[in-house]
C-alpha cells in the first residue's frame, strides 16, 4: 500500500518513526537453551513492506534493511560484492554479517549423487569464498563491527586483512575443540584478538593445564563459554591460564572429587565471567553454598530423598565480593517421590531469582503429584523466565484423583481418560503464565510430545516452533 503524504503515520515525528522501524526488526525472542538467555532476533522482514509505503519511510527504513545481513551462497556473495564495489554509501550501510553457513556450487555438486539428492555432510575443506573475494570484499565495509565466518576458512592472508579493518571488533568462529585455531596460531604471528570462539570444551588431548592451550591463549582469542569436563581439569584446575573474554564457565563432575578450590581465583581473574553451571555427581553439592544449604534443609524435613538435583548455576551480581555471593538463577531437579514437589517451596525461598528452572519426573517415580499441587509450587518462583517440564503425564492427579497420560499415538481414540488429558498442558501453560508475570516461555516434553509454548505480555499463550511440534500437539488434545 503507497501512502500520501497526508497520511498519519507519515506525519509522525521521526523520532517516533524510528523507534517503530526498530520495533519491527524484533523478531520472535529465541528459546533459551541450556543456561543461555532469553535474545531477540533481529529480522527485517516485517520493515520491508513499511519500507516500499512512501519515499520518507524508505529513507528513514533504509539503513536497518541493510545492517544485518545474513549470505548462504557464494553466489550471492559475489552479487553482493559486486553491489558494494560500486556503490560505497551502500557498503557503509552493513554493520553486521553472517557467512558462517555459506555455500558454494561446487560444494552442492560434490554433496549430491549420481541421481543428484544431496546425501553428503557439508565439506569444512572447500573454500566457500573464493580465493580473493573477502580480502577486496571487506575493506570496503566501512562499518562493519561484527562477522561470522567459518574457522577453518581463516588462513594467515585473511586474518591480516581483518586485523586491519578499523572497525571490525567480533569475528564470531566456531571451533570446539580449537583445531582451526591451533592450525591458524602455528602459521602466523598475528594477533588473534579479533576472533570469538562461541565455546570450548576441554578434553584429555587439550585439558588445562596443557602448554599448548595455555600458548593460544596467550595470543588471545576470546572463548565465550568453556566447558569443564575431563575430570584431570576439574581435580587440577586451569593453573594461570587466563581465557580472554570468558563470560560462561560449565564445570561436569563424572567422579566424586575433592573440592574445586580453584574456582574462586578463576573467577576474580575473569571479570567479565557471568555464570557458572554445576552439574554431574552428588559430590559437587556440597561445594557451594546454595545446594549446601538446600540439602541441609531437606534432610531437616526430611525430604531429601524425594528430589534429585541434576544442575544449577550461579550468575554474578555487581555487588559480589566472592561466590558465595552469585545468585542461582538456574536451577534443574528430578522429583522422586511425590513429596518432592514440597522440596520446590524450600528451593523457591533460597533461589529468589531463579529465571529458569527444569521439573522432571522419572518412569520410576514412586507416587503421584496433583496437578494443582505442581501449578501452586512452580508459581513460588516469580521471576522465571522459562519453565521446562519432562514426563510430567504418568505422575499428575486430576479431579478426584484420576491420573492420566497422553495417548501412545495420534490413531488411539481418545477415550474419557484422554478427553481429561485433552487439555493439561495448557491448562498448566495457560495457569503459571497468568500467575509469573516475567514468564517467556513454557516448554514440554513427554512420550510422543514436545511442545514449547511463548508467553506474550498480555499473558495469552501460543504453541511456539516446528510444525512438526504441533502435530504432536493436536495428537494428544
Amino acid at each position: 500500500m503507497v501512502l500520501s503524504h497526508r497520511s498519519r503515520l507519515v506525519q509522525l515525528p521521526t523520532e517516533l518513526l524510528l523507534i517503530i522501524a526498530h520495533l519491527l526488526c524484533e523478531d520472535k525472542p529465541n528459546y533459551p537453551t541450556g543456561y543461555e538467555d532469553r535474545k531477540l532476533i533481529f529480522s527485517p522482514r516485517h520493515l520491508r513492506p513499511l519500507s516500499l509505503a512512501c519515499k520518507h519511510l524508505r529513507r528513514l527504513c533504509i539503513s536497518l534493511l541493510f545492517s544485518h545481513l545474513r549470505v548462504t551462497h557464494t553466489n550471492r556473495l559475489r552479487l553482493l560484492a559486486a553491489k558494494c564495489a560500486v556503490e560505497p554509501e551502500f557498503a557503509r550501510l552493513i554493520r553486521q554479517l553472517d557467512l558462517a553457513h555459506i555455500r558454494s556450487p561446487e560444494e552442492d555438486v560434490s554433496r549430491r549423487d549420481a541421481a543428484g539428492r544431496l546425501l553428503l555432510p557439508r565439506s569444512e575443506g572447500l573454500y566457500r569464498y573464493g580465493p580473493d573475494m573477502l580480502p577486496t570484499f571487506l575493506p570496503r565495509l566501512k562499518s562493519l563491527q561484527w562477522l561470522a565466518l567459518g574457522a577453518p576458512q581463516i588462513d594467515a592472508s585473511l586474518l591480516a586483512v581483518l586485523n586491519s579493518h578499523p572497525a571490525l571488533t567480533t569475528v564470531a568462529i566456531h571451533d570446539p575443540e580449537l583445531q582451526a585455531l591451533m592450525t591458524l596460531s602455528s602459521s602466523t604471528s598475528l594477533s588473534l584478538s579479533k576472533l570469538r570462539v562461541d565455546s570450548f570444551a576441554s578434553s584429555w588431548e587439550l585439558d588445562l593445564q596443557s602448554p599448548e592451550l595455555h600458548l593460544l591463549m596467550g595470543r588471545s582469542p576470546r572463548v565465550a563459554h568453556l566447558i569443564v569436563k575431563d575430570q584431570r581439569s576439574v581435580r587440577l584446575g586451569p593453573g594461570s591460564l587466563l581465557v580472554p573474554g570468558l563470560e560462561t564457565l560449565d564445570i561436569n563432575i563424572e567422579v566424586p572429587t575433592s573440592p574445586v578450590s580453584w574456582l574462586p581465583t578463576f573467577a576474580n581473574r575473569h571479570p567479565n565471567l557471568k555464570l557458572v553451571k554445576f552439574s554431574g555427581h552428588s559430590s559437587i553439592w556440597r561445594q557451594n553454598t546454595f545446594s549446601r544449604q538446600l540439602f541441609d534443609a531437606l534432610e531437616r524435613e526430611p525430604l531429601a530423598c524425594a528430589l534429585n538435583l541434576i544442575s544449577f548455576s550461579i550468575s554474578r551480581t555487581w555487588s559480589a565480593s566472592s561466590l558465595n555471593d552469585w545468585q542461582i538463577v538456574l536451577l534443574e531437579v528430578e522429583i522422586i517421590e511425590g513429596a518432592g514437589i514440597s522440596a520446590l517451596t524450600i528451593a523457591s525461598s533460597m533461589a529468589p531469582r531463579l529465571w529458569s528452572l527444569t521439573v522432571r519426573m522419572p518412569l520410576s517415580a514412586s507416587q503421584s503429584v496433583h496437578i494443582d499441587d505442581l501449578i501452586s509450587s512452580i508459581c513460588l518462583f516469580q521471576s522465571l523466565r522459562s519453565l521446562e517440564l519432562h514426563r510430567i503425564s504418568r505422575h499428575l492427579l486430576v479431579e478426584a484423583g484420576t491420573s492420566w497420560a497422553p495417548p501412545p499415538g495420534p490413531t488411539v481414540p481418545p477415550t474419557s481418560q484422554y478427553a481429561v488429558a485433552r487439555a493439561a498442558y495448557r491448562w498448566i501453560a495457560a495457569c503459571v503464565a497468568q500467575r509469573i508475570l516475567s514468564l517467556n516461555f513454557i516448554h514440554i516434553t513427554d512420550e510422543g510430545c514436545e511442545l514449547t509454548y511463548q508467553v506474550h505480555p498480555n499473558r495469552s499463550i501460543e504453541v511456539y516452533g516446528t510444525s512438526t511440534s504441533r502435530r504432536l500437539l493436536w495428537s494428544i488434545r
